[in-house]
């Protein structure tokens, strides 16, 4: 008996493996090539590939482009071994890949090619401003990684029904014109919507309007072939709309527009500032994109699917109302921890206009009336979503984001009468404000997760209860939910960078490794 035990035991070893090697392993290092091919290509167009060389105190651009094709491929595997056991398709490893793309962009650029060059650590802001194109190629790398495992695994499995269909990429396309429209009056506003189809000339016209739409178009499309099936959550498809539109900025007006009109890339920090304004646009475009291709979905469900039993014992009026309940006292508990930065800061008197007063008092009032709205919208958004306090916590402050985008640089400024100015300059005097509607965000998450967590219904258990809140965390963590809180981290320490100086004064190597 023990010896047959054994040999099974041996079995399932040898089988999880050999699952690994062929469906992560060797996958990740194709992936690893292609993603490697793509940033060379800009490594080469940047005239930068004999500095890679130089890690082995080489000068050929050959040894370059043969060592950086090696590095490639070698966190390919790596890359391909941490994410073979996750969910299969494109949504879920693209965000992975950016992931993997950023953290080696610290340890490679930051950390271990100093070393290699015997300087010491680039960890200063001064140095992330100087390399910030190599994390735009970082990123790029693992991007086309992610997408290109996601393509390889599906086959692997043979998952025929992955990708999306007619109906769905044609939502997808009206959901991005749409997203489009929404967000270029206030481009247009400020006279930079040239800069979505990568030029920040003067140019005007119906023809520019038709070049904008058809980017939102053709990313909306895009958006749809990625996920095909809408987040569980319209918050959680906010999030990750949100870091598809970061993606977006650093594809499109930094890399393929520019390259395709004038043969270059605009990839340094000062060009990176200029276009700083389509960097916002993006973010809002993504996240409404996002939002409106769901309730889009939704719609055609209900309209043209057939009709299934509920077996809640609760119905959605019940559970959104409590929603929104929970949400309004976890907005109150996050408005408080935001208040902190707001009265040192001095904008409780700038929040208190809104309502045509002038003291502190009333700006206060004001405050946490708009953070229990905010936080009522949370709770319907972000309904049975945490299930545990990280997750809760990773939500909020992805939200909390979100609404610096939408609140401080976007609507606060309209409610005022004037025009949202999303220029570099005038965005850095409110990067303190990021810092607290993060944490506004994170208190909000972890409230609502602890009355959501309190709540028992009569009709389960506790043991019920407990099991199915493991066993959604379990299936959380093997999607892209994790990766979309790391970007949003990544997006709010790329912003203290374009926000932090020109980089006129810099007086240090320009790298993209």
């Amino acid at each position: 008996m023990t010896a047959e035990t054994h040999s099974a035991f041996d079995d399932v070893r040898d089988l999880n493996w050999r699952d690994l090697i062929l469906t992560g392993v060797i996958p990740g290092a194709v992936a690893g090539i292609a993603g490697g091919l793509v940033f060379g290509f800009a490594i080469i167009e940047l005239g930068d590939m004999s500095s890679v060389a130089g890690l082995v105190r080489m000068e050929s651009a050959l040894a370059g482009f043969i060592i950086h094709m090696l590095i490639s491929a070698t966190i390919g595997v790596g890359f391909g071994a941490l994410v073979w056991h996750n969910h299969p398709g494109v949504g879920q490893t693209l965000y992975w890949g950016m992931v993997c793309g950023a953290v080696w962009w610290f340890m490679g650029t930051l950390t271990l090619n100093p070393l290699f060059l015997g300087n010491e650590l680039a960890w200063t802001a001064e140095h992330a401003q100087a390399a910030f194109p190599a994390l735009l190629g970082h990123l790029l790398y693992g991007a086309t990684a992610g997408i290109v495992l996601a393509i390889l695994r599906l086959a692997e499995h043979s998952i025929p029904s992955s990708g999306a269909s007619v109906g769905a990429i044609i939502r997808g396309a009206l959901a991005g014109t749409t997203g489009m429209a929404l967000i270029a009056w206030p481009l247009s506003a400020q006279g930079v919507l040239p800069q979505m189809i990568g030029t920040s000339s003067s140019e005007t016209g119906s023809m520019l309007w038709v070049y904008v739409l058809l980017t939102g178009l053709l990313s909306g499309a895009a958006l749809s072939l990625i996920y095909a099936s809408p987040a569980l959550s319209s918050g959680a498809g906010i999030i990750r709309g949100a870091m598809f539109g970061f993606l977006l900025w650093a594809l499109l007006p930094l890399t393929a527009f520019p390259y395709l009109r004038n043969g270059e890339l605009l990839w340094q920090i000062e060009e990176a500032r200029a276009h700083f304004p389509s960097l916002v646009g993006f973010l809002l475009f993504g996240g409404a994109t996002a939002l409106i291709y769901r309730w889009l979905t939704e719609a055609h469900a209900a309209l043209f699917n057939d009709m299934t039993t509920s077996r809640e014992f609760e119905g959605i009026g019940t559970q959104g109302l409590r929603a929104v309940g929970r949400g309004i006292v976890a907005g109150i508990v996050g408005g408080a921890v935001f208040a902190g930065v707001m009265i040192q800061t001095g904008a409780l008197t700038s929040v208190s206009s809104l309502v045509g007063a002038d003291n502190t008092v009333a700006g206060l009032v004001v405050h946490m009336g708009i953070a229990a709205m905010v936080g009522s919208s949370y709770g319907l958004l972000f309904r049975g979503q945490s299930y545990d306090l990280g997750s809760a916590m990773g939500w909020g402050a992805s939200y909390g984001f979100i609404w610096w985008v939408v609140g401080s640089l976007t609507l606060f400024p309209i409610l005022l009468g004037a025009v949202p100015n999303w220029s570099a300059d005038a965005v850095a005097g409110l990067f303190p404000f990021l810092v607290g509607h993060l944490m506004f965000g994170a208190g909000l998450g972890a409230m609502l997760h602890a009355m959501e967590a309190s709540h028992n219904p009569w009709w389960i258990t506790r043991r019920q209860a407990a099991t199915e809140r493991v066993e959604r965390r379990r299936q959380q963590a093997l999607t892209s939910a994790p990766a979309v809180w790391t970007l949003v981290v990544v997006m709010a320490l790329t912003l203290s960078a374009l926000l932090g100086s020109d980089g006129s004064s810099i007086d240090l190597p320009r790298s993209v490794y």
